[in-house]
């Protein structure tokens, strides 16, 4: 049967990969992007397929159920793959209700249109439901999420998402629809490099892992993860440092479990697949002696100087313990790549610690780093501006030509405190005519209460450990 999949949020940062890997792969099929255009979608992430003869764009409101009838009527649709939500816990925050209407109000009005729209057939169409792993709740030390992990959501984000989770489950149940709900990365990344999700699915509804598609192979090193594997999509796998056999250089099958069930290492990788729109190079590391292992929990590799550093009463945090472990410091890239939005162009890093993953950060997304330094410190002609810090005054600087009028930046530091810093270096990026895109931090006090400084700059502020 010919199809006509229908994608929804095919505009933004996660859904304009799916829908150019979709409209390259499956050019027999009608690809239907259909995106509202809010804060988060931009067509121009999509250009490279507008002319293709299978891709076509609607731009609906999901809370339009008769805009949506037209559209399931236009195009035939078979099959849809729902990414379309609000999105960031900061927004949702500031604006709930919002959520509650995009994501539990829209996917229901998808639903009932799928299955008027299906009626007679719903067996024989599939509704992919895309939700996060954030309606788990926080991850606890050393701990998974699993199949089996009860729902926590911790904000009208995740709240909203579980309720859009609980109606699709419901439709299954009450209507026989099919339906099959994602709510982590690495089923998701899954999903797309292994082939269709059906095809995947034991009778107890979870995924293969790779020794299952494979067979019980004893050399999984050969046959996991090659280009001959995945000849047919013209991909391969992301970098990946993953514990082997030091004497044999083959994977047992419990660590290809771990790799694509538990192990943080795929999350990396799936990360990268949404960031990007392909998976580059899937290497594997052995060698004398033990592997690098490490937690990737960030904050039990930071120096707690709780008081009196640089001066009496100052709360410092050290990240250097940070920097001795490259699996650890490549996960915080990617976690800092998360944060960026499809129309950033610059990453500004801050003297001087700002420097130490603004670079790596820009080196990962194809971005252009500009410096941002203490007075003196630049050859060039520059521009500044004074600020006050939580133990002093200070004055920064940048080259007066590093951003202009049109950039969008996203201001880079180790550290959120009082937001003095960063609140100076937006100050500049400002001055230049750019566009302040968002801030992103390594370490965050938050009892400082730096982040409500920062609000008036923009809403896209971040932090991997908060304190």
């Amino acid at each position: 049967m010919s199809k006509s999949i229908l994608i929804t949020g095919g505009a933004g940062f996660i859904g304009s990969h799916v829908v150019k890997l979709f409209v390259a792969t499956y050019p027999q099929y009608r690809i239907i992007n259909l995106d509202a255009l809010t804060y988060a979608g931009n067509l121009e992430n999509l250009v490279e397929v507008e002319g293709a003869s299978n891709y076509f764009f609607e731009k609906v409101d999901i809370q339009d159920e008769q805009a949506l009838e037209a559209i399931f009527a236009k195009h035939g649709i078979t099959d849809v793959i729902h990414l379309a939500a609000e999105s960031h816990v900061d927004r949702s925050i500031s604006d709930p209700l919002a959520f509650v209407r995009t994501n539990v109000f829209g996917t229901v009005n998808l639903l009932n249109v799928a299955k008027k729209e299906w009626a007679g057939a719903l067996d024989q169409h599939l509704f992919y439901h895309v939700s996060t792993d954030e309606v788990y709740g926080s991850l606890h030390d050393g701990g998974f999420f699993l199949e089996t992990t009860a729902y926590d959501p911790q904000s009208p984000y995740s709240a909203s998402k579980a309720a859009s989770d609980h109606f699709v489950r419901a439709y299954a149940n009450t209507y026989k629809m099919k339906t099959i709900i994602t709510e982590s990365e690495q089923e998701q990344a899954r999903d797309l490099l292994w082939g269709t999700t059906k095809d995947l699915l034991l009778p107890s509804g979870r995924l293969m892992t790779i020794r299952e598609q494979n067979g019980d192979d004893d050399d999984l090193l050969s046959n996991l993860g090659t280009q001959k594997d995945l000849s047919n999509q013209n991909r391969f796998i992301q970098s990946i440092v993953v514990k082997a056999d030091t004497k044999s250089g083959k994977l047992s099958n419990e660590d290809v479990d771990n790799l694509l069930i538990k192990d943080k290492y795929f999350i990396m990788f799936a990360s990268r697949i949404h960031s990007m729109g392909q998976i580059v190079n899937f290497t594997y590391k052995w060698g004398e002696g033990e592997p690098i292992e490490y937690d990737d929990d960030i904050s039990k590799y930071i120096w707690d100087y709780s008081k009196d550093f640089p001066k009496k009463g100052v709360v410092f945090k050290d990240i250097t313990p940070v920097l001795k472990n490259p699996l650890l410091c490549s996960n915080i890239v990617k976690q800092l790549s998360s944060y960026l939005t499809p129309e950033t162009t610059h990453v500004v890093g801050v003297e001087s610690r700002g420097f130490l993953f603004g670079l790596p950060l820009t080196i990962e997304n194809n971005l252009s780093f500009v410096l941002i330094r203490k007075k003196g410190k630049l050859p060039y002609k520059t521009i500044s501006t004074d600020y006050d810090l939580e133990y002093g005054k200070a004055t920064i600087e940048m080259n007066i030509d590093d951003v202009g009028p049109g950039d969008r930046v996203v201001i880079h530091d180790d550290l959120l405190a009082t937001g003095g810093t960063a609140i100076a270096a937006a100050k500049l990026v400002i001055q230049q005519g750019a566009i302040v895109d968002g801030f992103s931090f390594v370490v965050e006090l938050d009892f400082l209460k730096g982040r409500e400084r920062l609000d008036k700059f923009s809403k896209n502020i971040n932090s991997i450990v908060q304190y």
